[in-house]
């Protein structure tokens, strides 16, 4: 054990939350899935959505899409099941907060304000803070969404699909930040997301950078697009 990362570890294991420390042993020391499923199911409302505080600099104790996002990311990171209660739960949250009509899911409710909170976080200033929340967290969701397709409307999640990839599409490289990043590599790292609309998104990357493979690579080295595959 080298003495970077026992050092590291002292920390995580005396300061960090217990779903911080059995990610941590997940990770490097062949820690249980179960163990962090279980400290994850502590942050999950009876609505099926997360809050009470998962996403550290949001205190509100209510449901909001930016924590459900930290917890998606938590269950691809140990490849959850989809007949886990804690997934269902969890997608039948996103399916009932979703905005249809406007093919997004808004990065935090009202409530919001009411608790402790980082200052972009402030629910009149989302739109603005969180580019109207096109690809974060709705990207992000997406992918999500592609864990599970079989507890997902096939009609709505290709619809969703389609938004996504256009809304990446038609965004230069200068407006995507790195929320919009992160999100848009959850949705392209999704399992069960199809072959075509991987390909579709790198395409578009490698079309940006001439003599970029859709692999992501050039000349050896990896690239902003690799982050995709």
């Amino acid at each position: 054990m080298s003495n970077v990362y026992a050092r590291a570890r002292e920390f995580v294991l005396t300061q960090g939350r217990p779903l911080d420390r059995a990610r941590l042993l997940f990770h490097f020391e062949s820690g249980p899935a179960g163990a962090v499923l279980a400290e994850l199911a502590a942050y999950q409302n009876e609505d099926g959505g997360f809050g009470r505080a998962l996403e550290p600099d949001l205190r509100t104790p209510v449901s909001s899409a930016v924590a459900t996002w930290t917890a998606c990311h938590v269950l691809h990171e140990i490849g959850a099941d989809s007949d886990e209660p804690v997934v269902r739960r969890t997608v039948q949250y996103l399916l009932g907060s979703y905005d249809p009509g406007e093919r997004r899911w808004w990065i935090v409710p009202p409530e919001t304000d009411a608790s402790p909170r980082a200052g972009w976080w402030a629910y009149q200033d989302i739109a603005g803070n969180f580019g109207d929340c096109l690809l974060n967290p709705t990207a992000g969701l997406a992918g999500a969404l592609w864990e599970h397709p079989e507890l997902v409307p096939p009609a709505l999640l290709g619809d969703l699909t389609e938004a996504v990839l256009a809304r990446l599409d038609g965004f230069a490289d200068e407006r995507l930040d790195r929320g919009d990043l992160t999100a848009a590599e959850l949705f392209t790292q999704a399992r069960h997301l199809p072959a075509a609309a991987r390909e579709r998104r790198w395409r578009r990357c490698a079309g940006r950078r001439p003599g970029w493979s859709s692999t992501g690579r050039r000349s050896g080295r990896r690239t902003r697009c690799s982050r995709w595959t």
